[in-house]
């Protein structure tokens, strides 16, 4: 089953912002979490809680049209189906959004799991594009930890419940996604879903995730990357989105 992997820069209001940025922002979005193929059962974000799933931007934008559920799965079922042919047609996809960004006069940057946590690093595909800018979010800290692709930059995602994992990879020196139900603060206290805190009381600066996706670009000194919730998300009450009056 053959299908288009990448999403264009045009064709994401968060790919978008890259231009403006002089950046060609790609993304792929499979299907998220936990998938029914050929009878079978795939998780592809092995780490996903309840409220993420619940909350996940495969909700939000384009993500809640059934044509772009549609077209995840497919791609998910080739991905499960033909894992070769799958990261063959990546490769040229990649390789020809390199070339599309160049003629325009601009740099390029993908994000292979823009709805899923899969070890695409692993794949072989960063290695062939040295110079070239790969990001994803993730909920394994180890990935963050553990990443030795200098092409590749991670940014870990906080959850109703992981919060010591976060705390972990703030303490040193990455930074972590958070997101807040309806605005931003300057700072944040990282607490569980009951309110406790849970390092204590020390605060961790917080920049705006929203104006750009280009997670690459933002200051790699543990700091909160702030998101304002979108989709399914606006209505969470599983602790995974923050209340900043907590």
């Amino acid at each position: 089953m053959k299908t288009t992997l990448l999403t264009q820069p045009q064709g994401s209001y968060k790919a978008e912002k890259g231009l403006k940025k002089n950046v060609a922002n790609f993304m792929m979005h499979l299907t998220p979490h936990k998938s029914i193929i050929d009878g079978k059962e795939y998780n592809l974000c092995p780490k996903a809680s309840n409220g993420c799933a619940l909350a996940c931007l495969n909700t939000a934008g384009r993500g809640a049209f059934a044509r772009t559920k549609q077209a995840r799965l497919n791609r998910t079922k080739y991905y499960i189906r033909d894992r070769k042919g799958f990261l063959n047609q990546l490769e040229k996809e990649i390789q020809s959004g390199v070339n599309w960004a160049t003629n325009k006069g601009l740099k390029s940057a993908f994000r292979l799991n823009g709805t899923s946590d899969l070890p695409f690093h692993k794949m072989g595909l960063m290695e062939k594009f040295p110079s070239i800018q790969f990001y994803d979010y993730t909920k394994i800290k180890e990935k963050v930890f553990n990443n030795r692709q200098s092409n590749y930059q991670l940014t870990f995602s906080l959850s109703e419940d992981n919060e010591k994992d976060a705390v972990q990879v703030l303490n040193k020196g990455f930074n972590v996604a958070v997101v807040f139900e309806d605005k931003l603060p300057k700072s944040y206290v990282l607490r569980n879903k009951k309110g406790q805190f849970i390092n204590g009381y020390k605060s961790y600066k917080v920049i705006d995730g929203d104006l750009t996706d280009l997670r690459y670009k933002d200051p790699q000194k543990g700091l909160i990357v702030g998101l304002v919730s979108k989709g399914k998300a606006k209505r969470d009450n599983s602790g995974f989105v923050k209340r900043v009056n907590l």
